[in-house]
């Protein structure tokens, strides 16, 4: 690995560039995004308020009056242990005056309400069609994921399937409108579609089995054949998702299957997810890369250190297995770097996406192309929406290319 004291001069100047830069898109206090940054910032600092926090965006939608929404409120903070000293001031004076409990608790509701639905662009694709149109004249390309993961039926997986080919047929025609954006519709390697689709595969086959890679792919493979038939055609990209541990092997089979079939195997614009946090990712990049090494045409890769952490710790134990995630940060961190490193390394076939909302890997990465004499083109960078907007302004405004 290059040394990291060799970037470090480099990774401090970008870091500082990039805070600087975010700092002018910083959201003010009666905007609903101030509110999300504040919590999910606690979040992250305190297991027993992230949880309480995530019970209560859950419930939020079916509260109907503000009553309900302060009584609530109190039940679900009251005997957290830290709390935001703003949330703290409402629940123990702010609530207690009865003109400032009346303003406070309809901007409050309002304000957490906005927070429950800013993950979504829409309910479907044509009602976030004008998001996306928004965020393509904003310089910000779009990775569509369709809500769906684990059905456990055919008629479900039947219905994920038909969204499939459904959006991406309303997208082809929808996005014919927009304008052109070089620096989205360009890398590296050659011409980018407008159009992503990302998706998992769990919510495309009900019976997908991790010990039997055989009949799992002879049952997807049928329906991932007529996605990627449609890609092909309109073009559009397609993202594999990564999901629980338990499937990664698997979904790397079935990708490596499939685009190794004659009518895909030079379809350029297949990627896959990686998940930093899984021990095992270095092994599954290794197996990546000897595969794509001997591919007629370049796939993706889109680094993440992954969403489901609480979740795989948790089971595992549960079952007595070991535990598949690192279980401190710093190291998923680490390992996020040493894989960023290899991905970019073997540029000449993999279009690299990273993706993160952590300003010191945004800054690695950047420092690491630069260190490696790569057009800054080569590099994708991603963010979830609805999170950390003040620093995709700040990526985008540097003129990179960017992916919601």
């Amino acid at each position: 690995m290059v040394a990291y004291n060799l970037l470090a001069p480099s990774i401090r100047q970008v870091e500082r560039t990039l805070a600087r830069q975010s700092q002018y898109h910083t959201p003010h206090m009666w905007d609903h995004r101030w509110w999300m940054r504040l919590l999910l910032d606690w979040g992250t600092r305190d297991d027993q308020f992230k949880v309480q926090l995530f019970r209560f965006i859950d419930v939020l939608p079916a509260l109907n009056t503000d009553e309900q929404f302060v009584r609530l409120l109190h039940e679900y903070f009251h005997d957290v242990r830290s709390l935001p000293a703003a949330l703290r001031w409402l629940l123990t004076r702010g609530l207690q005056n009865p003109v400032m409990a009346r303003v406070g608790t309809r901007i409050l509701r309002y304000q957490f309400l906005k927070m429950a639905y800013t993950f979504m662009a829409g309910q479907s694709v044509e009602d976030a069609l004008p998001t996306l149109t928004h965020l393509w004249n904003h310089h910000c390309a779009c990775s569509i994921d369709l809500l769906g993961e684990a059905t456990v039926s055919e008629m479900e997986a039947t219905n994920y399937h038909h969204r499939c080919l459904q959006t991406l047929t309303y997208l082809q025609h929808a996005t014919e409108a927009w304008g052109s954006q070089p620096l989205l519709e360009k890398d590296h390697l050659g011409p980018l579609p407008r159009i992503q689709l990302s998706i998992k595969l769990s919510a495309l086959y009900s019976q997908l089995d991790p010990i039997d890679f055989q009949s799992s792919y002879e049952g997807i493979a049928p329906r991932l054949r007529s996605i990627i038939e449609k890609a092909q055609t309109i073009p559009a990209a397609i993202t594999f998702d990564m999901e629980q541990a338990e499937l990664g092997p698997l979904i790397v089979d079935v990708f490596t299957r499939l685009f190794s079939e004659p009518p895909f195997q030079d379809y350029p614009h297949a990627s896959i997810a990686l998940q930093a946090y899984l021990t095992q990712s270095a092994q599954t990049l290794d197996a990546l890369l000897d595969w794509g090494k001997t591919r007629d045409a370049p796939f993706g890769i889109r680094l993440v250190k992954g969403a489901y952490w609480d979740s795989e710790v948790i089971r595992y134990r549960q079952r007595g297995w070991p535990v598949p995630v690192y279980l401190n940060k710093h190291e998923t961190d680490t390992n996020y770097e040493a894989l960023a490193k290899t991905i970019l390394e073997n540029y000449s076939f993999i279009r690299p996406a990273f993706g993160s909302h952590h300003i010191p890997t945004l800054a690695y990465v950047q420092a690491l192309s630069a260190h490696l004499h790569l057009q800054q083109e080569t590099c994708e960078y991603k963010m979830l929406y609805g999170m950390a907007e003040q620093l995709r302004e700040s990526v985008v405004e540097q003129g990179f290319r960017f992916r919601v």
